[in-house]
């Protein structure tokens, strides 16, 4: 019978020497790594600081602060506010926004403005900036009266018509309200307490609102 042998042989490894040239671009790629700084952006806080939940009353004073914009930066740094358009201005240091320009909602019943926070950046890192798009609604107040149009309204009525005859009236009594809501809602009487009334022409007819 032949015998087989298995004979275990060491096989040399040979390690040169590195060069000199890849040993400063591991360490340097390693510092880079270690000292690598994120720089991560600010946000504003969300419904009580960023617009979301706001609107304003036509008839507020130019000069009055009316809201407070409120940021946070993850690595605590100060942060600067910044708000467009002409209605508003901003403390870019304490956020704080205040009305620059008079309101009309009859002329513009809702104002779209961009608000924006910047941090420092840090470590020779660029700032972030932030913006966010709003539409913030102005509300109505009574402030325009009622508007006949058309005048002077012409009855021609026969002394034989009946009562509760509905009258035409020529042209047709037309009423406008500038406002809106509540404040728009009319209601046509005929009064006399107004200078030159005419007493028995208001005991005669009854005016039925329609708007």
């Amino acid at each position: 019978m032949a015998e087989i042998i298995f004979q275990r042989r060491k096989i040399p490894t040979v390690v040169s020497d590195p060069n000199p040239l890849i040993i400063l671009l591991i360490l340097s790629l390693l510092q880079s790594c270690w000292t690598q700084v994120i720089n991560r952006a600010p946000h504003f806080v969300p419904q009580i600081g960023d617009m979301s939940q706001f609107s304003l009353s036509e008839d507020t004073p130019v000069g009055t602060p009316v809201y407070h914009l409120k940021g946070v930066d993850p690595e605590n740094g100060p942060l600067r506010y910044s708000i467009s358009g002409q209605y508003f201005s901003v403390d870019s240091l304490t956020g704080v926004v205040t009305l620059a320009k008079t309101l009309d909602r009859e002329e513009q019943s809702a104002l779209e403005v961009i608000i924006s926070i910047t941090d420092e950046g840090i470590a020779n890192t660029e700032p972030n900036t932030i913006s966010l798009r709003r539409v913030i609604p102005v509300k109505d107040v009574n402030d325009n009266p009622p508007i006949f149009h058309n005048r002077p309204y012409i009855v021609n009525i026969s002394e034989a018509t009946t009562v509760g005859t509905e009258i035409e009236v020529n042209p047709k009594i037309t009423v406008t309200d500038r406002d809106e809501g509540e404040n728009a809602r009319i209601r046509v009487t005929c009064s006399t307490k107004e200078k030159g009334s005419d007493s028995e022409a208001c005991a005669t007819f009854r005016v039925d609102t329609d708007m």
